[in-house]
């Protein structure tokens, strides 16, 4: 198996039952062992149960699925882990994804699948309306809210290993108990999920870009740190969090002021001309992309130069 199926065979909780979860809706080739067609397949229709989405319930198809893989006790087939995991670290990270993860849970599969379902719906000022929290990146960016609040809130399912924005896989749950709802808080933070996904879209781009030497200074922590890997969903909403802090509003504006906190300084509005620049932008005056590609190259050297003084 590859190190990272050798890893997910080690951390099953051999003594409940074992699934996958897969999402239909995910662009994926026809030809590819993976697709859900062809992945289906495999299983009989007893090891497969829908996770009927409120939103969607009058399209059973292109439900989420959740496959048994292996029931409490038993071993699960290594070569079929070993092709989901290596299908899930191939997608594109800032995409809908096929491979939402591997659960651990004590449930069986029509209980769980109907217990997933229910804990997407959630209260909101304007009602009851449904998230879809089992996908990568919004399951990610809510543990990145609940923090040890997250086990508790997965139950029952007890162990969660999912596909990260990072490009690794990464382990919620160890719990054996129910929570509270999610709070207001908690849900208006996956308001921020498309914002996210643009942002690390963009960070995966422009890292896997070659770059010229005379750029390199422009993007220190780009050349420094690299794209996106651990805790990258966690970068990206607190970029967004201070961005909305400092009183930016628009969507555009949000991303631009995240991908420049990852890419170049993370202090970078502390200086008084970033700052014009972000008040010009929530004044309505120009957008702050615009408004930063108007910047000199002398100007940029400067503010870094500022930047790395008073840091040392």
């Amino acid at each position: 198996m590859t190190t990272y199926a050798a890893l997910l065979s080690r951390s099953r909780i051999a003594d409940q039952n074992f699934f996958l979860l897969i999402d239909p809706l995910a662009d994926c080739d026809d030809d590819l062992p993976v697709h859900p067609d062809a992945l289906l397949q495999r299983f009989p229709s007893d090891a497969v149960e829908t996770v009927l989405r409120a939103d969607l319930a009058y399209a059973p198809p292109i439900c989420p699925k959740l496959i048994t893989l292996a029931d409490a006790g038993h071993p699960f087939d290594e070569d079929l882990v070993r092709l989901t995991v290596d299908a899930a670290l191939a997608e594109p990270i800032g995409a809908k994804r096929l491979i939402c993860g591997w659960l651990s849970s004590p449930s069986p599969l029509d209980e769980l699948a109907h217990d997933l379902a229910q804990r997407c719906v959630v209260a909101g000022a304007q009602g009851r309306r449904f998230i879809p929290l089992f996908e990568p990146l919004r399951l990610e960016l809510l543990a990145t809210c609940l923090q040890d609040r997250v086990p508790p809130w997965l139950w029952p399912v007890s162990q969660w290993i999912l596909p990260s924005c990072g490009g690794l896989l990464q382990l919620c749950g160890k719990a054996a108990r129910s929570a509270a709802p999610l709070s207001a808080p908690d849900i208006a933070t996956q308001h921020l999920a498309p914002l996210v996904c643009n942002v690390l879209s963009a960070w995966q781009r422009l890292a896997a870009q070659p770059m010229p030497h005379a750029v390199r200074g422009f993007a220190p922590r780009l050349h420094d740190d690299g794209g996106p890997a651990n805790q990258a969903v966690a970068k990206i909403l607190s970029s967004l969090q201070r961005s909305h802090a400092l009183g930016l509003r628009n969507a555009q504006d949000r991303m631009t002021f995240a991908l420049q906190h990852l890419t170049v300084h993370a202090r970078l509005e502390t200086h008084p001309h970033i700052q014009e620049r972000i008040h010009d932008a929530i004044s309505g005056k120009t957008s702050l992309e615009a408004s930063l590609a108007r910047m000199s190259d002398g100007e940029w050297h400067y503010i870094l130069n500022t930047l790395a003084r008073e840091r040392s």
